[in-house]
């Protein structure tokens, strides 16, 4: 037996099925990271990824029994990848994982965790060794709000096409049926999910952020309220609803303000045209895609942080600049409806584009107007941050999820219900 601050956890075996799994890149392979490196603390773990991660993962983690997997030549992987064909990438990954499992005894585990990919539409047939099956955290599936329905593109349309087939598809619902539970990033999952497997789910929303590294700085200037935004460039993500609502700032008279745009993407030239044509290049800051070092010094110098997305699913760069006492401006809707609340931001309801803008406009200028209000929401998003989406916060969550886990399991067995 192990405590972790008061949690007491039993000594299992448990296999990590990862496709992405690395501490040195972001996303889901980060957050699969922080997963196995929680959970190798308490457990005797045996993970298996992707032989691409093998560097990353010997030099940041010990304890494991690493099983690294070569499932395809790289030249050829890197073009599936470009084509967005991760499903049979992912398919021929997991070949490869059922030959390795076969070779190491699957007898001795006693849970299967498949951890990677984090997309709903993922399946494998891992069930056929007769282990527990814990899926995800899963995301991905979230839509459009109603009222933006200019705002999508082929790319979108073709994505929620696939997800409508794939609830029909009798291999994905197999997998579903035979998962003992299935953690879900956020409620807004359940409508890509069969009702009949609700029962299952338990929402853990990972995403996370080191708050040591994302602290406050004190020195701000008094002359400038500046204002970042931090993310891809995309029309999902509401870069132009910003640009659009800080155009009506700038003509209410707020001159003191700056808009600092982090990041690259589709609409990078969209919006640098739209800058020269409203001649406001005195006022919006492009610098393009910058450094993780950079984006923490721009958000400790920073007085606002916005990101008005219509489609995110965690939203790191929320938590990133929340753990930098900024007060967020963001979108009622998906991942951030839950990090951010009344105390540490204005959330914004999403109800057609026009509205979308002028709210967001009436949501800055309140915070320009009011210092100390933006100085109080800061500090209460740097509290929540620590509590609820700090690493040690996260420990806590899935060490009693999986004691939680083990108890039914073990009952379960008692009573030869599986």
């Amino acid at each position: 037996m192990s405590t972790a601050k008061g949690i007491i956890v039993s000594m299992y075996q448990i296999l990590i099925v990862a496709y992405d799994c690395n501490p040195t890149r972001g996303s889901e392979a980060m957050f699969a990271f922080n997963w196995v490196n929680i959970l190798s603390k308490y457990y005797k773990v045996t993970l298996i990824t992707d032989i691409r991660h093998k560097k990353g993962l010997e030099s940041s983690i010990h304890g494991i029994d690493l099983l690294c997997c070569k499932y395809m030549p790289e030249r050829l992987s890197d073009i599936l990848c470009k084509l967005h064909a991760h499903n049979i990438q992912y398919s021929l990954f997991i070949k490869k994982v059922k030959k390795i499992i076969d070779k190491n005894n699957a007898d001795k585990f006693d849970l299967i965790h498949c951890l990677t990919p984090s997309g709903h539409y993922s399946c494998n047939d891992l069930y056929i060794y007769g282990k527990p099956i814990i899926a995800g955290p899963l995301g991905g599936g979230l839509k459009l709000p109603e009222g933006f329905e200019n705002y999508k593109t082929l790319k979108y349309i073709l994505r929620n096409n696939y997800y409508s087939r794939i609830r029909k598809n009798e291999k994905w619902n197999r997998y579903y049926n035979n998962c003992d539970l299935i953690l879900i990033g956020t409620k807004y999952l359940l409508e890509n999910l069969p009702e009949a497997i609700h029962y299952k789910t338990v929402e853990l929303f990972d995403t996370v952020v080191d708050t040591d590294k994302f602290a406050p700085c004190s020195e701000k200037s008094l002359e400038t309220v500046n204002i970042v935004y931090s993310g891809r460039l995309e029309l999902s993500k509401g870069c132009m609803l910003l640009i659009k609502a800080y155009k009506l700032l700038l003509m209410e008279g707020y001159a003191q303000s700056r808009l600092i745009m982090l990041g690259d993407g589709s609409q990078y030239g969209k919006i640098c045209k739209f800058i020269r044509e409203e001649k406001l290049e005195n006022y919006i800051y492009m610098p393009g895609r910058v450094t993780n070092s950079t984006v923490r010094e721009i958000l400790q110098a920073a007085d606002i942080f916005c990101l008005p997305t219509l489609i995110e699913h965690g939203g790191t760069s929320i938590l990133e600049a929340m753990s930098c006492e900024l007060p967020v401006v963001t979108t009622n809707y998906g991942g951030p409806s839950i990090s951010v609340t009344a105390e540490c931001g204005i959330k914004i309801d999403a109800v057609n584009n026009n509205q979308y803008i002028l709210s967001l406009k009436e949501a800055l200028k309140y915070l320009i107007d009011n210092p100390e209000e933006r100085r109080r929401m800061g500090r209460n998003g740097r509290i929540r941050v620590i509590a609820e989406y700090s690493y040690s916060s996260l420990e806590e969550k899935v060490v009693l999820l999986y004691e939680n886990t083990f108890k039914k399991l073990d009952k379960c067995k008692l009573y030869n219900i599986i």
